[in-house]
């Protein structure tokens, strides 16, 4: 488990929208220079310091995520946080510290001390579950035009965005200008669900899912594939993850490909 969990954390920091984060956050550590490393430390030492604990830092925030996902399941989202914000703060800090107080011995004095550090890792913890709590809710008022709407609630069809058709568009009636929003499997046949309606077509769900061509979208389950785009919302069920469309369609998550759903910031 721990292994494929680093290895999937790994994959997540090297993912370009991590990698640009991580690339801001550290260039203005670098230039603000919090817990008084400006002065001791220089632009070299600043800018490699900061990028091991931003490196350091998105790694285990994302590995405690998906083992706090795994393990505590059925516990309250909130619950959930609460125990990543603890560990996080807990493992990182003395990290942290040791990594300002290796890296120069002319820091302030009274600035750096371990509990400085703690409170500090503890308060940006909390600010990124925060913020990124935020930018989901984000995502969903703006699928819903910015109004609330009962969980699951059926939405009315987005207007489609001019990009390259994949090729399994061809494959549709010309009336169906798409976008494709998700793909299940059943039996020999493929339901191609797009907001003017689904459609069926005779062929394998592996075969439909290679011609998406370079569509962003996952796999959640064995018989579904869903586009990134059309996702609004992820809930929590009895155990069960369940993906709302904008259409307004349920696509279950399988534990097997749960991890996956975890490492797009989805749930």
């Amino acid at each position: 488990m721990f292994v494929s969990v680093i290895v999937r954390s790994v994959r997540c920091f090297f993912s370009p929208y991590t990698f640009a984060i991580w690339f801001l956050l550290v260039l203005g550590a670098v230039v603000i220079s919090p817990f008084g490393t400006y002065a001791p430390m220089s632009l070299e030492t600043r800018a490699v310091f900061w990028a091991i604990i931003g490196a350091a830092g998105i790694l285990l925030g994302h590995a405690l995520h998906v083992i706090c996902s795994r393990v505590m399941e059925q516990r309250h989202q909130i619950t959930r946080a609460t125990c990543e914000t603890g560990l996080f703060t807990v493992l990182f800090s003395p990290f942290a510290y040791a990594m300002a107080v290796s890296m120069s011995d002319r820091l302030e004095a009274g600035v750096l001390t371990s509990a400085r550090i703690s409170f500090f890792v503890l308060i940006a913890a909390v600010m990124i579950r925060a913020m990124r709590r935020i930018l989901q809710s984000d995502v969903v008022m703006e699928n819903t035009g910015g109004a609330l709407r009962p969980s699951g609630a059926a939405l009315p069809p987005a207007p489609s965005v001019a990009s390259p058709s994949p090729r399994l568009m061809r494959r549709l009636p010309d009336r169906v200008k798409g976008p494709i929003l998700h793909l299940s499997a059943r039996d020999h046949f493929v339901t191609v669900e797009t907001p003017e309606g689904a459609y069926e077509l005779r062929m394998r769900l592996r075969d439909a899912i290679d011609e998406m061509d370079n569509a962003e979208g996952l796999r959640t389950h064995r018989s579904h594939w869903v586009a990134e785009d059309a996702i609004v919302d992820a809930r929590r069920e009895e155990g069960r993850v369940v993906l709302v469309l904008k259409n307004g369609a349920e696509v279950p998550v399988s534990r097997k490909y749960r991890p996956d759903v975890e490492d797009s910031g989805l749930i």
